[in-house]
């Protein structure tokens, strides 16, 4: 009973201790920051009402946190966004406390047609801006929806870790223009993935994610054996495409 009583206690005094300020509200007219950019989807096409906000996040570890909600918007109907904010001097260059959140909800974009996370307010994350009057330029890529037909053939395991599996890796996110991701870079660069593994001795996928005009990275990956290999092929992925891959175990 003490003990519970002791973690009930400690819960309040987390929750007291984690203070956020709203400071959506205020306009900076001198020595502002800038946040700008544009959200697009496949041909350059702009996406519009996605909601975006900044915040700064001082953690006090172990159990308080300050969050200073800074400023609010949503793209327009081109795609564009434009934050103007002043920062506090806690904020800036080697000053700073703590660290930027640009945080983006895709809630309103169709799952159906996107490459979404829909996870609301997920996004970017600044650690340090060093000065005021400051232009930050962060446009995003987000995907649109397509499909291929992968077969994976012969599937017999071996051993216990023995695996068969395909996946998918596009551009998202950051944007850094089309089809400039390839081979090494691809997994790094983009955030984009998709992951389907055979458990049958013959498995067909016929809805495995990829980007619909973008070139995209098909990685096969197994262990056979014990051992394990890796098989790399980039594929642009057309309109209207028919694209059918069969691969051997």
């Amino acid at each position: 009973m003490k003990k519970n009583i002791l973690l009930l206690t400690l819960l309040i005094l987390c929750q007291s201790c984690n203070k956020t300020d709203d400071d959506t509200e205020i306009v900076c007219t001198t020595d502002c920051t800038i946040l700008k950019g544009r959200f697009v989807t496949e041909n350059n096409t702009p996406l519009k009402d996605i909601k975006l906000r900044l915040n700064y996040r001082i953690s006090n570890a172990p159990f308080s946190a300050n969050t200073r909600i800074i400023k609010e918007t949503k793209t327009d109907e081109n795609g564009f966004y434009n934050m103007e904010f002043y920062l506090e001097d806690n904020e800036i260059g080697e000053n700073g406390q703590g660290f930027f959140a640009f945080l983006i909800d895709e809630s309103n974009l169709n799952p159906e047609n996107y490459i979404s996370r829909n996870d609301i307010y997920i996004g970017e994350t600044i650690y340090s801006l060093p000065t005021r009057d400051t232009i930050i330029d962060k446009s995003f890529y987000i995907p649109t929806k397509d499909f291929i037909t992968v077969t994976l053939n012969n599937f017999v395991p071996l051993g216990d870790n023995d695996r068969f599996e395909v996946k998918t890796l596009y551009p998202s996110g950051l944007k850094i223009g089309q089809n400039e991701l390839i081979d090494s870079e691809y997994a790094s660069q983009s955030s984009g993935f998709g992951n389907y593994r055979s458990t049958n001795q013959v498995e067909t996928f016929e809805n495995v994610i990829v980007a619909r005009n973008e070139t995209n990275l098909i990685r096969i990956e197994k262990i056979k054996n014990g051992v394990g290999t890796t098989e790399d092929i980039l594929i642009f992925v057309p309109e209207n495409n028919d694209i059918e891959l069969t691969y051997e175990y």
